[in-house]
């Protein structure tokens, strides 16, 4: 039997409650009275140790994260873009020779303990430098020596039957598209440049991916704001039948105002959303649809092996980094890596350290403590531990209601 201890959530139900391992996310269905007798002995686990394997996460190279920026253009205009307004240059894109370098950088980086490569296309609009992406995939399929796996962030609108079949054919692992709500609010917030609406086609491309491929998991983000908030469970409504494929997930996340940018009347505040995300989780699960855990991405600025890199070759340690040379940690075609720069580590204090949602929260958005906790004395950190509390709890008791009756 599995340790039960203080690093956890526990769902209660009438015969058996759900045990929710907030160090490595197991899942436990425990009889009442078994834990009953453990509850109170709880197992502590101590700072040293809780140190010991946060640190043992932070260096491990066992799965190395390749984000490829292929192009930073995008053929859409969305109202909530970190990009917009930025200083990005969105004329830069990807080449095939800086993929070549990709390959002889793995090597060098990897080590003995690496079990796969996943790498990410990302954007921008990945899909606008296509020739790249089929050149990468076939080109580390063909040279890389451990397994890769290939995941694409998409916005979905130029994903046609064409390139679907060519994914499927090099072996797309997962594909996540982004869809805001039902087709009116979609289409007031994912537009072309030329202010066109964009849901029909993004809903068809979907149902040709689903058609055209076996196995690969499909991801609907749908981001939240004021703005979309109440078209959300119109939107699941109306689409049931095809979110309840046993291939797609929906990851339901708030709209986040990374860069600090207008529009600030916009954005929900993390109660707000957690109020919102009680409601709407235990209807996704009541129609029969999977949903991502929430808070489980992590911040990237915590571990080494997440790399992001930019068309011009330029790495990175977070993606909000990208493109702003201040923050380069590397560059590709000289085999260099500073991946402990920014080491997030250093900027989680010691109540974070102790707090049994470390492994999620990662202590909060690394980026954010970094450019704004020196240059604006305003800026201070929030600690979301009420809101993250509520929003596993509730995750997993729709997951699990069943087993909680």
């Amino acid at each position: 039997m599995k340790e039960i201890t203080n690093y956890s959530i526990i769902i209660p139900g009438s015969k058996n409650s759900v045990y929710v391992d907030t160090i490595d996310g197991k899942v436990l269905l425990l009889n009442n009275d078994y834990l009953s007798e453990k509850k109170d002995t709880l197992s502590k686990i101590d700072k040293f140790e809780i140190k010991r394997i946060f640190d043992s996460k932070i260096k491990s190279k066992e799965v190395i994260k390749l984000w490829l920026f292929t192009t930073l253009n995008c053929d859409l205009n969305c109202i909530y873009c970190i990009q917009n307004g930025s200083k990005i240059d969105k004329n830069e894109t990807m080449s095939k020779k800086l993929i070549d370098q990709t390959v002889k950088f793995l090597d060098y980086y990897a080590d003995e303990t690496t079990k796969r490569v996943e790498i990410v296309y990302f954007g921008g609009e990945p899909l606008m430098n296509f020739d790249v992406v089929q050149y990468a995939m076939s080109h580390y399929n063909n040279t890389t020596r451990r397994p890769i796996v290939h995941r694409l962030i998409t916005n979905g609108y130029s994903l046609n039957l064409n390139k679907i079949k060519k994914l499927s054919k090099l072996g797309i692992c997962d594909v996540q598209i982004t869809i805001d709500g039902n087709k009116d609010i979609h289409n007031c917030r994912r537009i072309t440049k030329s202010k066109k609406g964009t849901f029909n086609r993004i809903k068809s491309n979907l149902i040709t991916l689903l058609n055209e491929t076996e196995q690969t998991q499909i991801i609907i983000k749908t981001t939240v704001d004021k703005s979309n908030k109440d078209s959300i469970k119109e939107f699941i409504d109306q689409e049931a039948e095809i979110l309840r494929h046993d291939r797609i997930h929906l990851d339901i996340s708030m709209v986040e105002d990374i860069n600090h940018m207008p529009k600030g009347d916009l954005y929900m505040s993390r109660k707000e959303f957690s109020e919102f995300y009680e409601e709407i989780i235990y209807y996704v699960y009541k129609l029969g649809i999977k949903a991502v855990p929430p808070h489980s991405g992590g911040c990237n600025l915590n571990y080494r092996n997440s790399i992001f890199l930019a068309p011009s070759g330029i790495i990175y340690r977070c993606p909000s980094m990208v493109d702003d040379s201040k923050f380069a940690a590397g560059n590709i075609y000289n085999l260099e890596f500073q991946d402990d720069k920014y080491n997030g580590g250093s900027y989680i204090s010691q109540e974070c350290m102790a707090c049994k949602f470390l492994y999620l929260c990662d202590g909060g958005c690394k980026y954010n403590s970094i450019v704004y906790s020196e240059g604006n004395k305003n800026y201070e950190k929030n600690c979301h531990y009420n809101e993250i509390n509520r929003d596993l709890y509730n995750y997993y008791a729709a997951k699990y209601s069943k087993y909680l009756v």
